[in-house]
């Protein structure tokens, strides 16, 4: 019995959940924005601002929220950077702009152990990109 809740506890613990990356279209005011500039990273062909703005116009098309399990997740950063990529050129954008990460409580559940209950609390951290499309 102990065993077999053990072996419960590594496969709620180690299983990886599926992470979620969703992309929504932004609605509002069309006129260009002008960037400062600031610091930024290129993957596969797309632009990723981890700080500041691009020193140029844009417009603002989406926001892409990207939510990942703090207790392993499956998808590592490489094919993360390459959906990334893939979602902000299916939608017309040519970067983003990364405003930011939050955690996020998601629950929890209590397993017993030899007699014990053990609280598994399960977190997840949403990050949040803007996608913008250069104006000429």
């Amino acid at each position: 019995m102990v065993r077999k809740a053990l072996v419960l506890f590594v496969l709620l613990v180690a299983s990886p959940a599926a992470a979620k990356i969703q992309f929504l279209n932004y609605d509002g005011p069309a006129n260009p924005l002008e960037g400062t500039g600031g610091t930024k990273e290129v993957y596969n062909g797309v632009e990723y601002w981890r700080s500041g703005t691009p020193p140029r116009k844009y417009r603002i098309v989406g926001v892409i929220f990207d939510d990942r399990q703090e207790r392993g997740d499956a998808i590592d950063d490489s094919i993360r950077s390459q959906r990334l990529a893939k979602l902000v050129k299916e939608h017309g954008g040519d970067a983003v702009i990364v405003i930011g990460a939050a955690t996020l409580q998601t629950g929890g559940a209590a397993v017993p152990i030899g007699g014990m209950a053990f609280l598994i609390n399960e977190q997840k951290t949403r990050f949040e990109h803007r996608v913008i499309k250069y104006v000429e």
